[in-house]
């Protein structure tokens, strides 16, 4: 035997190591988790303080989960998700999120959908937090974490997309077979 064949990972550690295997056995729980954390925000819904415990608990072990599966399925460190560069990139998002925000509610009240009439105290807050922490963690996660990187790692495993585009150009451009989404809302 030479050394190559002594390092080579066995064969169930191959297909745990596949992109749709990763995808589901990785993404599924996680998005899993993600679903009860929404749950145990609707159960401690009046008490915000439990709410924001039970989803910085299932954030928890959703990052537990996520390093167990880097560490021994896939063997390499947890560079994803890495700190460097992380308060730069969070300050960056958190300037073009709150513009886009404002931006938003700029356009709404141009429109007259939208009025400020007064301020509420700052711990009207408080119950949002559960939410902002939840939804941003796990999306984080699961298409940083789980698709982007797996995405990034197997771009030619993964160009099944290409296959589906001709069909996709046929449906949007009314070619002959292809499906006109527009032709059957006029038949009802």
């Amino acid at each position: 035997m030479s050394g190559a064949e002594n390092t080579a990972p066995p064969p169930w550690l191959r297909i745990l190591q596949l992109p749709l295997v990763r995808l589901f056995l990785l993404g599924g729980p996680i998005f899993v988790m993600m679903g009860i954390s929404s749950g145990f925000m609707v159960y401690f819904k009046g008490e915000p303080l439990k709410a924001i415990a039970a989803v910085v608990g299932m954030a928890s072990a959703a990052l537990a989960f996520y390093a167990g599966w880097t560490r021994f399925i896939e063997r390499r460190p947890l560079s994803e998700l890495s700190f460097s560069g992380a308060g730069r990139e969070w300050g960056i998002g958190m300037v073009i999120g709150a513009g886009l925000y404002t931006a938003c509610i700029l356009i709404l009240m141009a429109l007259g959908m939208y009025r400020i009439e007064g301020l509420n105290p700052w711990t009207f807050v408080i119950p949002a937090i559960a939410m902002a922490l939840s939804s941003g963690f796990f999306e984080e996660l699961f298409f940083r974490g789980c698709s982007l990187s797996l995405r990034r790692r197997h771009a030619r495993q993964l160009d099944f997309a290409g296959c589906f585009c001709p069909r996709f150009r046929s449906c949007a451009s009314g070619e002959p077979g292809g499906y006109d989404n527009r032709r059957d809302l006029h038949q009802h």
